[in-house]
């Protein structure tokens, strides 16, 4: 046996088998090993470098050859796990993957990278809404052995002829030039999925193996006879590889060392590299066994089959059980193992590969046939890119629909609290002049009674010198009797006399459900009369205290000597204060009444789609939708209605559609909204999503909250739902609005 070519073989195997089981932690489990993804610039090295070395010794390089050697190593086996993938959903029927067609498509058309790119997929966020989020690294390989081939074959002539310097250093100047796109990339804040699948940020991962390869190809390597000693490559190489794996492990997205994290693992990959594979050097032999040899051998086919698998396993089991963890990691290794020797027929004439041959096609056809299922379920598929297009043209509709209500609510509710500051504007709104105001009242309402007839001129005042709370009690009761009582009752009595509190009761009650404006009086120590209305006006709803004694203090000039009766001025100030607190006392009920009617509506996705057939009834609501409901944000808004007195007394919230809710925030809610009558509704979510378990546990903590469940909406009418099953299309959304109409409607009765 070659012993070079033997050290060379088992040197990168190693390489090979830690960046394969860096990749499969990471995808399992990305906390567990935060920078695997910096193994993905080790294939890359090392593809680049076998290029180059694989191919330098043959005297004749035929690019055509190459390309079909490709196909059958790499595309092949790409295809068939890409159709067994689409067949395999068709036992996983719980899965939305809304760019099935699309996607699938860009895999085969070798453009994914760049596909994903333009859909914003985020290759760091946990998600498993594609079995082939990882298919970018396998497109930017393929598409650079489109080009490749013709830049080696340009290599392989002139090497022959030119100086080796003139060669080796403008593929190295392209390389730096190269390493300095990402950078470049990172330093015009490009978004992340651009930096990081973009074949031009990407490529000098494999420029660089490639300027390796092309020193060792012409011999320039570097000998030092110290690491011919075994136990001094072994030392330097396990020094080297537990730096990788140290990589592996601290340099995470959040690391300040990620911008330079992929240069730096290429280097290293470099260094190992060339201490695998100098002549003089000797890794490891004791690892020249077969199973390193063949957990290398299918590292790609390990790359390819393992995202799908953990995608399937996570719609049908529970992953996060280490049971489960450890049957798809010999999943992966099993079926990896069968398509790698089923696709490495030799088509060779003697009688031992023959039937070696006749085993491996065997094992194909199963392949072949499940290929040509998944094949017609991908031409089957149904694209679903412009209808979700329309779902995001209508959500961003439905968002800023609801901003302008929201706009139009707060507008409103100011307005009514700016005219309480402006009496004129008050009296005017509420048509208070107009009134058929009955006044009764002594001495000091008699000697404004001019001033209160040209305020209210439908009013009708009854006012005498020296009348006591006896005679305001046959008043009320003879005109109660006959008809005159007007609504509202001005009363303003108190300076003759102390009042019994018991017959003012009385008063109240033959006045019914008129409202009665009860003025306080001034120089009250002869007559304590005030705390007693004060505490009419606390006691009864219909009764208002017109606090003419704290309105009228430091104002002498309203006054005659005796503090009591109103001068001119007094008088007119006297009507006017009457207007006013009659005004605003209105305009307080009003919103009060408002108050009772406004409806707040808070939800995600399912509500915020039938936004705009909500505003059609309900045109005064104030909406909280959005997509990904910010709690905080929620809980802000209501603390600033309580502040402004503008909150809704009735509220209805549906929730979790996309992400499970957890009980401390359904709880928060709830709690805040604790003063509100509030409809709270279960929708459909997707397979674990807990909020609907969540609402169990913690709706018997508040008893003003009324549940409606429409959770099994989708089953009994999954046409009114999108594609993503966590949205309504226009139908749904017409249910859904009817259906929270109809529950308001219930409420109110």
């Amino acid at each position: 046996m070659d012993r070079k070519k033997d050290r060379y073989l088992y040197g990168l195997d190693i390489l090979r088998i830690i960046s394969t089981i860096a990749v499969l932690i990471y995808h399992i489990n990305p906390d567990k090993l935060p920078g695997g993804y910096l193994s993905v610039c080790v294939f890359l090295v090392l593809h680049g470098y076998l290029f180059v070395v694989s191919n330098g010794h043959k005297e004749k390089f035929s690019i055509i050859g190459h390309f079909l050697k490709r196909i059958i190593r790499l595309y092949l086996p790409l295809a068939i796990v890409t159709a067994l993938t689409i067949y395999g959903l068709r036992y996983a029927p719980d899965v939305i993957w809304l760019n099935e067609k699309p996607e699938t498509l860009s895999v085969l058309g070798i453009y994914n990278n760049w596909w994903q790119i333009n859909a914003g997929q985020s290759y760091f966020a946990r998600v498993t809404n594609s079995p082939f989020t990882h298919m970018w690294y396998i497109s930017m390989l393929l598409q650079v052995e489109l080009v490749l081939p013709f830049i080696f074959k340009i290599y392989h002539i002139i090497k022959k002829k030119a100086n080796f310097w003139l060669i080796w250093t403008p593929f190295c100047l392209l390389t730096v030039i190269s390493m300095a796109v990402m950078p470049y990339l990172m330093h015009l804040q490009m978004p992340e999925m651009r930096i990081y699948f973009g074949t031009d940020a990407r490529v000098f991962s494999i420029l660089m193996g490639m300027t390796l390869g092309i020193l060792h190809d012409n011999d320039r390597r570097i000998t030092l006879k110290v690491m011919q000693f075994k136990v001094t490559t072994e030392v330097l190489f396990l020094l080297e590889t537990c730096v990788l794996i140290f990589m592996f492990m601290a340099i995470g997205q959040d690391s300040p060392l990620y911008k330079y994290g992929f240069i730096l693992a290429s280097l290293l990959t470099m260094l190992i590299i060339s201490l695998c594979t100098n002549p003089g050097y000797d890794v490891f032999r004791t690892l020249r066994i077969p199973p390193v040899k063949w957990i290398a051998s299918i590292s790609y086919e390990v790359y390819l089959t393992h995202y799908p698998l953990m995608f399937l396993a996570n719609a049908l089991y529970d992953f996060t059980d280490q049971k489960i963890q450890l049957y798809y990691v010999v999943a992966v290794i099993a079926v990896s193992t069968l398509l790698h020797f089923a696709l490495s027929i030799k088509f060779r004439k003697d009688t031992k590969t023959i039937i070696l041959d006749v085993v491996k096609f065997a094992v194909l056809i199963p392949f072949i046939l499940v290929s040509v299922y998944g094949g017609q379920d991908i031409y089957n598929a149904k694209d679903h890119t412009a209808e979700m297009q329309d779902l995001e043209n209508q959500l961003a509709e439905s968002a800023e629909l609801q901003e302008q209500l929201q706009k139009e609510f707060m507008e409103k509710r100011q307005r009514e609290m700016d005219m309480m500051n402006d009496p004129q504007a008050m009296a005017a709104e509420m048509g208070v002049a107009n009134l058929p105001v009955t006044g009764i009242g002594d001495s000091v309402m008699l000697g404004a009674v001019y001033n209160l007839y040209e305020t209210f001129p439908n009013g009708d005042f009854d006012a005498e010198v020296s009348r006591s709370h006896w005679a305001l009690y046959r008043i009320i009761q003879n005109r109660s009797t006959d008809g005159t009582l007007g609504n509202p009752v001005v009363i303003g009595i108190g300076t003759n006399g102390v009042m019994g509190k018991s017959m003012l009761e009385e008063i109240i009650e033959m006045c019914g459900d008129r409202y009665i404006y009860w003025l306080t009086i001034t120089n009250d120590w002869q007559f304590p009369n005030n705390d007693t209305i004060k505490s009419l006006g606390a006691e009864h709803d219909n009764v208002i205290i017109v606090d003419w004694e704290s309105y009228s203090a430091g104002e002498d000039d309203w006054f005659y000597y005796d503090g009591i009766h109103l001068t001119p001025s007094g008088r007119r100030a006297y009507a006017n204060f009457i207007m006013d607190s009659i005004s605003k006392d209105m305009i307080r009920r009003k919103m009060i009444e408002d108050k009772e009617k406004l409806v707040m509506g808070i939800g995600d996705g399912y509500m915020l789609t039938a936004v705009d057939y909500l505003r059609e009834t309900l045109s005064d609501a104030y909406m909280i939708a959005e997509e990904d409901l910010d709690y905080t944000k929620v809980l802000t808004e209501i603390q600033t209605l309580k502040d402004s007195d503008s909150l809704p007394h009735k509220v209805f919230i549906s929730v979790g559609n996309d992400q499970t809710i957890s009980k401390e925030n359904l709880d928060s809610l709830l709690t805040a909204l604790s003063d509100c009558k509030v409809i709270l509704i279960k929708v459909p979510g997707l397979k674990g999503n807990d909020t609907n378990r969540n609402i169990d546990a913690v709706i018997g903590n508040h008893d003003n909250v009324i549940l409606y469940d429409l959770s099994d909406r989708y089953q009994t009418n999954p046409e009114e739902f999108t594609p993503d099953r966590i949205h309504f299309n226009d139908a749904g959304s017409r249910m859904f609005a009817d259906y929270i109409l109809q529950k308001l409607e219930e409420l109110n009765n």
